[in-house]
């Protein structure tokens, strides 16, 4: 029989190439879901869709039933210590249960000297909770992802926000997808922290150029400084810039990846996609 994989945040940007990759290899795939019918949207037929949510212990007990392995891939959309929260129920409910493995979907950059950003406070304190579960664990801590490249676009214009000088090795999220796959079905990921790199290193910027000239021709690069988007952050409809995107981007200009990919590589096997060659792959209705 195969082993069936709750994965929590299935209908999320990282989350739904999971599912579907833990599905194309055979897993027996259950999401758990507040919005089933939105997810039912995102992920098709082939994934069973579970009404429940990650703060609920009752449902997320009743969804982790029967499963042997736990994928989590948790977004606050701002409320950043939902990670913390939402991995302290899950752990708990995984070693309740006796769960086999427990991934999660951490940073690069989450280490104790970068948590003064509450984003990396709640995904230290997420690793800490799932440690000591005493459940198998792989944590995945990965750099940027090309799919986020899309919401600097808007019309005609691509936003460099604030002073981006840091390289980061872009990643895209079906190569991740296969890592999280792949850590599932091997013994020896078992405890590890790994980082996932993309091939090529890339100032925001840099990528930008790579996506615009592919996906949106018509976008010209902006560089924006903080102090205005401080400004236009307090404007009516701007509360994702407020909340999300300026803290992100800010942070973003003060750290830097940290870490070694070879362990990952050599155990999953390296992520090869080029962001060009991601580009290519994008529908017209993806690209902006």
């Amino acid at each position: 029989m195969p082993e069936r994989v709750l994965v929590i945040g299935a209908s999320g940007m990282l989350g739904a190439p999971v599912a579907r990759q833990l599905a194309a290899d055979g897993y027996t795939v259950r999401a758990l879901s507040r919005n089933p019918e939105r997810a039912a949207g995102a992920l098709g037929t082939d994934i069973e869709i579970v009404r429940g949510d990650v703060e609920d212990a009752d449902s997320l007990r009743k969804a982790m039933g029967g499963c042997q392995r736990l994928h989590l891939s948790v977004d606050g959309a701002g409320d950043w210590d939902l990670e913390r929260r939402g991995a302290t129920h899950a752990a708990r409910a995984a070693s309740e249960l006796g769960l086999r493995r427990i991934t999660y979907i951490s940073g690069a950059s989450a280490f104790e000297e970068n948590a003064w950003f509450p984003m990396t406070h709640a995904k230290v304190a997420a690793e800490k909770v799932i440690r000591e579960s005493g459940v198998p664990f792989t944590f995945f801590k990965c750099t940027m992802f090309n799919e986020a490249l899309p919401r600097f676009v808007h019309g005609n214009r691509a936003m460099v926000m604030g002073r981006q000088p840091h390289r980061w090795h872009f990643l895209a999220a079906e190569d991740y997808a296969r890592a999280v796959s792949r850590a599932h079905g091997s013994d020896h990921a078992a405890g590890k922290a790994l980082f996932i790199y993309g091939p090529e290193a890339l100032t925001v910027e840099e990528a930008l150029r790579v996506y615009c000239a592919r996906c949106a021709p018509q976008a010209q690069i902006t560089h924006v400084p903080f102090w205005v988007l401080s400004l236009m952050a307090r404007l009516p409809g701007r509360q994702k810039l407020k909340d999300v995107g300026l803290p992100m981007m800010r942070y973003f200009s003060r750290v830097k990846e940290t870490g070694d990919p070879a362990e990952a590589n050599d155990l999953l096997g390296p992520c090869t996609t080029t962001l060009a060659q991601w580009c290519e792959r994008q529908s017209t209705t993806t690209c902006t």
